[in-house]
């Protein structure tokens, strides 16, 4: 049955091959005939046009001849009519130019009468005597001539009384006064013109038409129709193209049927006279070479479609099984292809949408161990969540890193970078890191040049996997890294920078370090090695970044003895000055005891109320993590919710020293608003904020108007260098100094509680985004792309606030949803959003039950005075932008108990201050303030 089968599939795969073939050679036939025909056509068209002007050049010759003749011969005669001849010496005068020329049948053999008409001599005088009763001046010739004022005229052509065609040239002479005197005239016969018109021919059976300039056929094979009109021809379709000619259009390759009632091919030319000439040839010998032609083409593409199927239906048969066995290799190879690219993906967005949640984790911390109110345990737990969250995020980067490396979006950005710098960055950070009894040795040559041009941030990476791996797998014993450079024999300009790093820890056997450099999942003595922290991508990147950067990396090991591992990286030099022996010995002596070792959060934050920022993001708690990160700087924090209400106050005059603004936002993202606020002129810096860590971004920001780059969880370290460069260095010293006295003043703030201020938050953003998710599920069936990307924000800032609340299983339906936004999957929205909807709604229920328990049952009265000075203050503090003066007036309001409507106005309050919404917050405290309510 399988042979059967397979039968079966090779021969309807050969028919299929076959009618392939079959299709192929036919199109080969067509186009080749397609390709030569027109070849041919160009060939016809070139000998057609050849003829016609080769016709057309003997008839415009021919008619030249006889004008020349009358131009020479007319002024002959006037000077003999001026010197005083008679009627007699004209009268012999013509008769010897007519015997002259007549005698020559090669000058002008179409002579037919030579003559003159003068009144002085009584008439007409021709080559044989004077006409006195002769009235010449109702003859046409002697208008035309009169008409021509000297030039030499014609007229058109007509047929004698000898049945011939002739045409008349004239010309009217003066005397010496320029009065008229005669016109002398000549009569030329047209036959030679017929003859040789009539046999213009490029092939058997054309002929040649001849028309003057009223359409009047001169020359036609068919003598019958000599003197008619073309209009009035009849037994052929000439006449059809009487109306063209009569527009001075010509006519070219016309089909239409000449007198023989044959299918012909025309031809028309307008010659210089104002005359028209045709050409006729028979359409079957026009195109006989053309049809020759196609015969050979189709007799030759059937011998080779016959030749070429019998050797294809071999070769099917002969190859079925190797071709088979190839299909399964190679469906296997992109499945496999296919699923590690599945799999790189799903670790990249994983990784991202993890630090959305970090993001509020990382920064909530930030903010309490800012508070030095705390006891030293409440201190030390948010220094474990701190840790926690600070290992997570390396692991994140790793897998991030991991997946451009084998999505091949690992890149390399060189740039002059100090040596020094790097080696110290490299040391204080893995020497901050490690708490084990480990003597570290750092040896550095001296004559490493000071400036080199290459990645640093991938250099400092390559040495921090390395360093992190030598103080992870060392108990007890050292750590040595030693740093040099070498002369590199095959760049011009370059050096090999080469680091050592030596370890006396457990060291590897043979087998794990062949296994070491791979993208797998790589830990050796997983018993042992329980409690060390990591996932064991590290050294699989280094060794991936080495190679990208056209470096070498090398490992010697042995259990339980320690490793070596050597790392060659080719760097450009900047310029020939080096480190040197102080330098060096600065670097080799640098020591971090116990007391000296730093949590990131803990740095020195510099008090800057001289400074201004607006914060740009959609997500409340995105704002909150934002602006509890900032207030310990004591800088004027402005807010807005949208990329829309960033432009608004940039456009209402408003400047800031510095700009954070969030990429994903609805309506109008954070790159689209940053061009706009960039075209209004708007010179100060920009900070993009984003969860988007994809390698390449921050250049795409850059490019885009952005002056910096922070990524999602901020980096407060990084935050607080760009307050520092874009906001105290520009500062005077006077003015620092200042701020400084000014904090020392100041007594710590209490924060309040991160769940309660997150719960509140995450109240606004459902108040804001859930309607949104509402509508487009209303209408799904006749949503628009515009509605989807809507909904696609939407669910978006709803996973990020979800997670920043612990609310994890609807952030993941949230998620769910925002792929399938992305994805337009119309079916899996409309199946799974009402889930989340009733999840946002329970979760909104509880949070309201929680603080409606929290907050007195019975108010019995409220201080309406108390009330009414603080709302004042507050209506005073929004004329003049003073939020710090709002705040303390609502800090003031929340630490009395007030009846539910009062509630709600604080709120309402709070959550417009949080927007920058001065004029809403006045308005609803005036409101408040209306006597008859008070």
């Amino acid at each position: 049955m399988f042979i059967k089968n397979l039968k079966q599939f090779v021969l309807h795969q050969s028919y299929a091959l076959i009618l392939l073939v079959f299709v192929a050679f036919s199109a080969m036939v067509i186009l080749s005939y397609l390709y030569i025909s027109h070849i041919e056509y160009e060939h016809l068209e070139r000998n057609v046009n050849n003829t016609l002007l080769s016709t057309q050049a003997s008839i415009e010759a021919d008619l030249k001849e006889p004008e020349t003749f009358l131009a020479s011969h007319s002024q002959t005669i006037r000077n003999m009519i001026l010197n005083g001849c008679n009627a007699n010496d004209l009268r012999a005068y013509f008769a010897d130019i007519s015997k002259e020329v007549l005698s020559d049948e090669k000058f002008m053999s179409g002579f037919s009468d030579f003559y003159g008409y003068f009144e002085t001599f009584g008439g007409l005088i021709n080559s044989g005597a004077i006409l006195p009763n002769f009235d010449a001046t109702k003859r046409s010739w002697y208008g035309a001539a009169i008409e021509a004022k000297g030039e030499v005229a014609t007229v058109p052509p007509f047929i004698s009384m000898l049945d011939h065609f002739v045409m008349t040239y004239s010309r009217l002479i003066f005397d010496k006064d320029s009065m008229p005197i005669g016109v002398i005239g000549l009569n030329v016969k047209l036959d030679r013109f017929a003859k040789y018109s009539v046999n213009t021919r490029f092939s058997e059976d054309s002929y040649g038409i001849l028309l003057d300039q009223n359409l009047k056929v001169i020359a036609h094979p068919d003598t019958s129709y000599f003197g008619s009109l073309m209009r009035d021809v009849r037994g052929s379709e000439l006449h059809l193209l009487a109306e063209k000619l009569e527009r001075g259009e010509e006519i070219f390759e016309r089909r239409m049927r000449n007198y023989k009632n044959e299918l012909s091919i025309v031809f028309f030319r307008k010659i210089k006279n104002g005359w028209y000439l045709g050409f006729v040839t028979p359409k079957e010998t026009y195109f006989q070479n053309l049809r020759n032609m196609m015969k050979v083409l189709v007799a030759l593409g059937l011998v080779l479609f016959i030749v070429l199927s019998y050797f294809l239906l071999r070769m099917r048969a002969m190859h079925v099984k190797a071709e088979r066995q190839t299909q399964l290799r190679t469906q296997a190879m992109l499945e496999a292809e296919a699923a590690n690219k599945a799999k790189s993906k799903f670790l990249a967005i994983i990784s991202h949408e993890i630090r959305t949640p970090m993001n509020a984790i990382l920064g909530i911390t930030e903010i309490q161990l800012q508070n030095e109110t705390h006891s030293i345990p409440i201190k030390e737990a948010f220094n474990k969540i701190y840790s926690s969250g600070d290992m997570l995020i390396g692991i994140i980067n790793d897998i991030l890193d991991l997946s451009r490396i084998e999505m091949n979006k690992m890149e390399i950005n060189s740039t002059k970078y100090e040596v020094a710098s790097l080696i110290n960055d490299a040391v204080h950070l893995n020497m901050m890191r490690n708490s084990k009894p480990i003597e570290f040795t750092l040896k550095v040559d001296e004559n490493i040049p000071t400036l080199l041009f290459g990645d640093e941030l991938r250099i400092k990476q390559i040495l921090n996997n390395l360093l992190s791996n030598a103080y992870k797998y060392t108990s007890k014993g050292s750590v040595e890294l030693s740093v040099n450079v070498e002369t590199d024999n095959a760049k011009e300009g370059y050096v090999q920078l080469v680091f050592r790093i030596n370890d006396t820890g457990q060291g590897m056997t043979e087998e794990q370090i062949e296994r070491l450099f791979t993208t797998e999942y790589t830990r050796f003595n997983l018993e042992t090695n329980r409690s060390i922290e990591g996932i064991g991508l590290g050294l699989s990147i280094t060794w991936h970044l080495v190679k990208i950067m056209d470096g070498t990396i090398s490992v010697e090991s042995k259990p339980n003895e320690g490793t070596n591992f050597t790392v060659c990286l080719p760097q450009k030099t900047i310029n020939s000055e080096v480190l040197g022996k102080e330098l060096v010995e600065s670097l080799e002596n640098f020591r971090l005891s116990n007391s000296m070792r730093m949590k990131r959060a803990q740095i020195m934050r510099e008090y800057m109320p001289y400074g201004k920022v607006l914060i740009v993001d959609d997500v409340d708690s995105n704002l909150y993590v934002a602006k509890g990160l900032m207030m310990p700087y004591g800088l004027s924090i402005d807010v807005a919710a949208s990329g829309i209400k960033a432009v608004e106050k940039i456009k209402a005059g408003n400047i800031y020293d510095v700009v954070f603004m969030d990429h994903m936002m609805p309506k109008m993202d954070g790159m689209e608003a940053t061009k706009i606020i960039r075209d209004m002129g708007y010179k100060e810096p920009i900070i993009a904020l984003t969860a988007n860590a994809v390698i390449g971004q921050a250049n795409i920001f850059l490019e885009n108007g952005f002056d910096e780059f922070i990524p999602k969880p901020i980096d407060i370290r990084q935050l607080n260098a760009i307050l520092n460069k874009f906001i105290r260095d520009k500062q005077s010293p006077e003015v620092i100094a200042e701020a400084r006295k000014q904090k020392e003043s100041i007594s710590p703030n209490n924060m309040p509680q991160s769940d309660e201020a997150l719960h509140s938050v995450f109240l606004l953003d459902i108040k804001k985004i859930l309607p949104v998710i509402e509508n487009t599920l209303k209408d799904i069936d006749n949503a628009t792309n515009e509605d989807l990307r809507m909904f696609t924000i939407g669910v978006h800032s709803m996973k990020s606030s979800l997670a920043n609340i612990g609310e994890t299983t609807a952030s993941e339906l949230a998620f769910a949803l925002e792929k399938a936004g992305k994805e337009r999957d119309v079916e899996t929205i409309e199946m799974q959003t009402p889930m989340l909807i009733e999840n946002i709604r329970n979760i909104k229920a509880k949070i309201e039950a929680k603080k409606k328990k929290s907050e007195p049952e019975h108010v019995i009265n409220e201080n309406l005075k108390f009330l009414h000075e603080q709302l004042q203050i507050i209506c005073s503090a929004c004329a003049n932008y003073d939020e710090r003066a709002i705040k303390i007036a609502l800090e003031a309001l929340k630490k009395i108990s007030w009846k539910e409507e009062t509630n709600a106005l604080i709120d309402a309050i709070d959550e417009q201050l949080l927007y920058g919404d001065f004029e809403e917050i006045c308005k609803l405290a005036t409101e408040r303030n209306n006597p008859c309510q008070i």
